[in-house]
């Protein structure tokens, strides 16, 4: 097993769901990695009529890297096909 923060395929983390307000959230969350490919990764604590603790867990939809964007899109040039509805001299 790596040291480092990065995860072969087959590996997960999870971490304590810190955000948790309603019993149906999972109480960890993390991410696991199949091949090449993220998915996130919820779990919940349960507890057997006998008291022994068990763990219930369900792969999510593919976790998608982030893709920053700037905080306002740069605005486009109108171009003169984008002008044909004022065709005439006329300021506006």
């Amino acid at each position: 097993m790596q040291q480092n923060n990065e995860m072969e395929s087959g590996e997960f983390k999870l971490f304590k769901n810190n955000k948790k307000t309603e019993d149906w959230h999972a109480d960890l969350q993390g991410e696991i990695k199949v091949g090449d490919k993220l998915y996130y990764l919820n779990c919940y604590v349960n507890t057997s009529q006998s008291g022994t603790k068990w763990f219930k867990g369900k792969i999510g939809a593919e976790k998608k890297p982030r893709v920053e964007e700037p905080a306002f899109a740069a605005q486009q040039p109108k171009t003169q096909e984008s002008n044909k509805f004022f065709d005439d001299d006329r300021p506006h």
